[in-house]
Order: C-alpha cells, then structure tokens, then sequence
C-alpha cells in the first residue's frame, strides 16, 4: 500500500511538472501571437539570429499565416535538456522559420528566432 502511495505522489508531481509546461508554452505562443497580429515587427528584432535581422516584417507575416494559436501543440518539441522549439517549415502556408525556446529558472522563453531557408 505504501509503494502504491508513493507512485501516486510521484505521478502527481509529474502531472503537475507537464502541466505547468503546457500552461508557460501557451502564455509564450499566446504573446507571440499578439505581437504578430498587432504588426510589433519591434518585438522580434532582438529575437533574430543576426542573419536574419531585418526580415522581421517577414516573419510577423509567417506568424499570422501559420495559425500558431490553434496548431502550436503539433509543431512544439520540448527536450528533456530544458531547450526545445515551435518548427514551422509548413511551406502549405508560407512559413519556413523556427523559434528556439529554452528554459531558464523554470521559466520559458524565446531564445533565438530563424529561417529555415
């Protein structure tokens, strides 16, 4: 009965653990999201590999076009090493750039913004 207990306890902490991921991966995408429609090319500058700085008008239209508030889940990968990314090569809708995300004292941000060609 004790081990039973103890599976459970540690399976809740897990579902808590991922639970709290999806919520910060949908905050993420949600504020990318209202950045791109709102046009805030500004917002994505810093957010740029250096060679792709400049095309930040480009990527805010890729964005609008890549329906990423409904279809982000099927286009996220997260590692187990705290890293992971939004891969939208999704060429059917004009998009061909990736967001590098990265996990920082438990907190997920952007951490590099490029094209994929």
């Amino acid at each position: 009965m004790r081990k039973i207990f103890i599976i459970l306890v540690v399976f809740a902490f897990a579902v808590n653990a991922m639970t709290s991921e999806t919520n910060q991966i949908s905050q993420l995408v949600a504020n990318i999201v209202a950045h791109a429609t709102a046009g805030d090319a500004a917002f994505f500058a810093p957010l740029m590999d250096e060679h792709y700085r400049g095309r930040e008008t480009n990527l805010v239209g890729m964005i609008q076009a890549s329906g990423m508030q409904t279809n982000y889940t099927e286009r996220c990968k997260i590692n187990t090493n705290g890293t992971g990314r939004l891969n939208y090569h999704y060429l059917e809708r004009g998009c061909n750039f990736q967001i590098d995300l990265a996990q920082t004292n438990g907190t997920w941000n952007i951490s590099r913004i490029w094209f994929c060609r």
